[in-house]
C-alpha cells in the first residue's frame, strides 16, 4: 500500500479536497497576463470601431474608385458649356486674266434647340447619380468593416476564454495524476483527463487560425497588410437594439433614404434628359459665317452668310433608340433596387429576430446551466464523488456553452449591423416609442 500523508485508500481526506478545488479554480498568473496581450504577439494599441472605419474610408480601394468616378460627369459637365469649334477655310478663284484670287471664310455651327442646357443637365444628373453610389459603397464598407470588426473581437474573447479552459483542463490532468498515484484512481482517468487537454489544445489552435482568418479580412478592409497584428477593442451591441421595430416604417425609409435608391431616382434624370437631348439633335443647326473675298484685280469684298444643317440621311435614328433603351434599363434598375432593399431589409430583420432568440435562449438557460454543472462537477470530482468522464463532460458542456455564447452574440451583432445598412439609418431611431414620438405633429 502506497503512504501518502493527503490520499490514501479509503478516499481522500479534508487536506486532498482542499488541494483539488485549489487547483481547480485558482486560474494560475499567466492566464491572467495573456489576457492583456490576446490577439497580437506585441503590445499595440487597440483598433477602435471608430478608427477601423476612418481606415476603411481612407484606405479602401473600392471606395477611393467609386470616389474618382465623379470625375467622369464632372468632366462632361464642363464640356457640355463649352462651345464647339469654328471653321477656317481658305480658297483659290481663278480669275478671267491671268490672276487668282482668294478668299477667306470663318463660319460657326450654332445649336438652337436648347441641346447645351440639356447636356448640362444630364451630367448634373449623373454627378448627383455618381456620388450617391460612392456613398452606397462607403455603406456597404461600414457593413462589412463592422461585422468584421465585431468577428475580430469575438475572436479575441473566445481566445481568452480558451486560454482558461486549457488551464483548468491541465490542473484537471494534474488532479487525476495525484490520485492515479495515490493509487484511488484507475489510469483511464488520467488518460480521459489527458485526452481532454490535448482536445482542449486542438480547439485553442482553431480559434487562433479564426482569429487570423477574421484579422486578414478586417485588414483588407482597412487597406493594412493582410499578416499585420492587430488588437481591437471595444464592447458588442446587443444592449442598444430595440427589440421592436416596425418593418413597415423600416422599409419605407430605407427606399426612401438609402443611397442606392437616391442613385436610380437621379440616373433616371439624367436618361430623361438625354432622350430630350436625342430628340431635339434632329433640329437643325444654325451656321453663321464671315467671309473675305479678293479678286485678280484687288478688289475686295467682306461678306456674312447663313445656312441650316439638313438632316436629310442622319436623324440621330441611333441616339433616340439607344436613349430609349437606356430608360427602359433605368427603369427595370429602379425596380430591381426597390425589391432588393425590400428583400434586404425583411431577410436581415428575420436574421436579427432568429439571433435575439438564440442568444436569449444562451442568456436564460444555457449559460446558467452550464455554469452550475461546471462547478458542480469540479467540486464532486475533487471529492471523490464522481467520475473523471463526467466531470469531463461538465467541462467540455462548459467550454461549449461559453463558445457557443460568444458565437450567438456575433451572429445577433453582424445581423444588426446589417440591418442598419439595410435600412440606412441607425436602428436606435426605430424603436417603437420614439416612432410614435415622431409620428405626432
Amino acid at each position: 500500500m502506497k503512504d501518502n500523508t493527503l490520499l490514501s485508500q479509503k478516499g481522500p481526506s479534508p487536506a486532498a479536497m482542499l488541494v483539488f478545488m485549489l487547483m481547480l479554480f485558482t486560474p494560475p498568473a499567466q492566464a491572467v497576463q495573456r489576457e492583456a496581450s490576446v490577439g497580437s504577439r506585441s503590445p499595440a494599441r487597440p483598433l477602435t470601431l471608430e478608427q477601423a472605419q476612418t481606415l476603411a474610408r481612407q484606405n479602401n480601394p473600392t471606395l477611393r474608385a467609386a470616389q474618382v468616378a465623379i470625375q467622369i460627369p464632372q468632366a462632361q459637365l464642363t464640356q457640355a458649356y463649352r462651345f464647339s469649334n469654328p471653321t477656317l477655310g481658305l480658297g483659290v478663284l481663278p480669275g478671267l486674266n491671268a490672276g487668282t484670287g482668294l478668299t477667306v471664310s470663318l463660319g460657326k455651327r450654332f445649336e438652337i434647340a436648347g441641346q447645351r442646357g440639356l447636356r448640362a443637365d444630364a451630367s448634373r444628373a449623373r454627378i448627383g447619380a455618381a456620388e450617391w453610389q460612392a456613398a452606397d459603397v462607403e455603406r456597404v464598407l461600414r457593413v462589412q468593416v463592422a461585422q468584421g470588426f465585431y468577428g475580430v473581437l469575438v475572436s479575441q474573447e473566445l481566445v481568452r476564454l480558451i486560454d482558461s479552459v486549457v488551464a483548468v483542463t491541465g490542473r484537471l490532468v494534474e488532479a487525476a495524476d495525484l490520485k492515479y498515484r495515490a493509487g484511488i484512481a484507475p489510469e483511464l482517468d488520467r488518460n480521459i483527463a489527458r485526452i481532454q487537454l490535448l482536445q482542449v489544445q486542438v480547439q485553442r489552435a482553431q480559434v487562433l487560425r479564426e482569429l487570423r482568418v477574421r484579422t486578414a479580412e478586417l485588414n483588407a478592409l482597412t487597406g493594412r497588410p493582410a499578416e499585420a497584428d492587430i488588437t481591437v477593442a471595444g464592447s458588442l451591441i446587443e444592449e442598444s437594439v430595440p427589440r421592436d421595430m416596425s418593418l413597415a416604417q423600416l422599409e419605407a425609409h430605407a427606399r426612401r433614404s438609402r443611397p442606392d435608391a437616391q442613385a436610380v431616382v437621379l440616373r433616371g434624370r439624367a436618361v430623361s434628359s438625354n432622350l430630350d437631348l436625342a430628340r431635339r439633335l434632329r433640329v437643325p443647326d444654325l451656321i453663321l459665317g464671315l467671309g473675305l473675298n479678293r479678286d485678280a484685280d484687288g478688289i475686295q469684298t467682306l461678306g456674312l452668310s447663313a445656312g441650316f444643317s439638313l438632316p436629310l440621311f442622319d436623324r440621330n435614328q441611333l441616339g433616340r433608340e439607344l436613349a430609349e433603351v437606356e430608360r427602359d434599363l433605368v427603369a427595370a434598375q429602379a425596380e430591381a433596387t426597390d425589391l432588393a432593399i425590400t428583400r434586404e431589409v425583411r431577410s436581415a430583420l428575420s436574421r436579427l429576430d432568429a439571433a435575439r432568440t438564440q442568444l436569449f435562449t444562451y442568456q436564460d438557460e444555457i449559460l446558467a446551466l452550464a455554469n452550475s454543472s461546471q462547478r458542480f462537477a469540479a467540486a464532486a470530482y475533487a471529492r471523490g464523488e464522481l467520475d473523471i468522464t463526467t466531470a469531463v463532460l461538465a467541462q467540455r458542456q462548459y467550454t461549449d456553452a461559453q463558445a457557443g455564447y460568444l458565437e450567438a452574440v456575433l451572429a445577433f451583432d453582424k445581423a444588426a449591423v446589417e440591418l442598419e445598412g439595410a435600412v440606412g439609418a441607425p436602428l436606435t431611431a426605430f424603436a417603437t416609442g420614439d416612432t410614435e414620438k415622431e409620428s405626432k405633429p
